[in-house]
């Protein structure tokens, strides 16, 4: 008895005794069940051949759940080297001196701020560098190091502004061929 749909070229028949899969070409080939999932049932043969069988609960249905998988649409994307986090001591120092005192420990317990990459900002200072931050959010993720708190911190700007600022920049520009903003 025809107890499946022609899909992917097969036919899954069984009856009280056999269950065996008659492909395309007309060759018979012995299945067992191999699993059972809440769309259908899954059988293999001794082959390379498998088959999902729409037997599940209702309103299941394997066209459906190969839909699914369709949805995906292709996008650029850049692999790159990850930079290295920023030491919890580094980490430590940039909360307890700019971060709301409120904050400060929750800033330190989570996790996300693990992620701490500083971007230096060489030639640029805060406007209101005393004054409280006007924004309730405090992150280490991407955080901006400006010229003055630098200097608050004994940074030595000059050494770096000269030694690796100039190297890294014409490697962005002629190796990798990208202009480095935002990087």
């Amino acid at each position: 008895m025809n107890i499946g749909v022609q899909r992917r070229r097969a036919t899954f028949c069984t009856n009280n005794m056999d269950t065996s899969i008659i492909t395309i070409t007309g060759s018979e080939s012995t299945v067992e069940r191999i699993g059972m999932g809440h769309c259908g049932s899954v059988w293999a043969s001794q082959s390379s051949i498998a088959l999902k069988r729409e037997d599940g609960g209702p309103g299941q249905s394997l066209l459906d759940e190969h839909g699914i998988h369709q949805d995906y649409t292709s996008c650029d994307a850049l692999l790159s080297e990850r930079n290295p986090p920023v030491q919890e001591s580094a980490r430590r120092l940039l909360v307890e001196k700019y971060c709301p005192e409120p904050s400060r420990e929750s800033m330190l317990a989570d996790p996300k701020n693990e992620d701490c990459i500083i971007r230096a900002y060489l030639g640029r200072r805060r406007f209101r560098p005393r004054a409280a931050s006007r924004f309730a959010a405090f992150s280490l993720r991407n955080y901006p190091l400006h010229a003055d708190q630098m200097d608050d911190l004994g940074l030595d700007q000059p050494i770096y502004a000269a030694a690796v600022m100039p190297q890294a920049l014409a490697f962005m520009h002629w190796r990798a061929r990208v202009d480095a903003n935002d990087v």
